[in-house]
């Protein structure tokens, strides 16, 4: 298929949490839902090769965040993610920025290696997104107290994170990079157009952390870009 007139793997969306680029692609025809998996990260990009920001997630943690953005025509959408064999675990839609979907992850009875997560979506159709994790002895993240003092599985209040897991220092823009996942820690999804403070936190994680009020501008223009490139296609068609 040429440029402009192919229908399959035509829409590509791109977003940075933290320090780790996630990249996916749907089709223009029938894209929805749409899900890209943003934490943890996928330790192998779509050539088989290992990510080289990808990043171990600690096998003894309780708050071990499951990120993903889910895009979909219908509102009223269920979104679970399952470990291995092990149950479905329903991720909750954040209130700021509802196509971002987020989960805890126990991974306390888990041996080191490792493990397929797929994210499920329920939606127009039920479409599942898989993406394999390393589980390692490292370091894990903390629950955060959030603005109504509850607790949330993430990073420092400031937007800093541990993930404990080995990641790059390289102050990376959102650009095409293949489907693996990237060294990213455990804090809320890095996107804005604050200062980046990519000092590297205790577990060896030399992760981009964000001091912008409003974290989430680029994936919302990724986003508003995708909706562009499915209104050109259907003009063309």
């Amino acid at each position: 298929d040429s440029l402009g007139k192919s229908t399959g793997d035509n829409v590509g969306l791109i977003a940075v949490d933290n320090n780790y680029i996630a990249y996916d692609v749907t089709d223009s025809d029938d894209p929805w839902p749409f899900i890209v998996v943003t934490a943890p990260a996928d330790i192998y990009m779509e050539s088989g090769e290992e990510h080289p920001y990808s990043y171990s997630v600690c096998n003894s943690g309780e708050f071990n965040p499951v990120r993903a953005l889910v895009f979909d025509k219908q509102l009223n959408l269920n979104v679970t993610f399952k470990a291995g064999d092990g149950p479905a675990i329903d991720m909750v839609q954040n209130e700021v920025v509802p196509m971002i979907w987020e989960g805890a992850w126990d991974t306390r009875d888990l041996m080191e290696g490792e493990i397929e997560l797929v994210v499920t979506a329920e939606g127009t159709k039920t479409r599942n997104r898989t993406i394999t994790v390393r589980l390692a002895d490292v370091p894990c993240p903390e629950p955060i107290q959030t603005q109504d003092g509850g607790d949330q599985d993430g990073a420092e209040e400031d937007g800093s994170a541990d993930d404990g897991g080995e990641a790059g220092d390289t102050e990376m823009d959102a650009g095409s990079q293949d489907g693996g996942q990237s060294d990213q820690a455990p804090g809320d999804v890095d996107a804005g157009s604050g200062d980046l403070d990519q000092t590297p936190a205790a577990g060896g994680c030399g992760c981009a952390t964000q001091k912008s009020s409003q974290p989430y501008i680029p994936i919302i223009f990724v986003l508003f870009m995708t909706l562009v490139v499915l209104q050109l296609r259907r003009q063309r068609s």
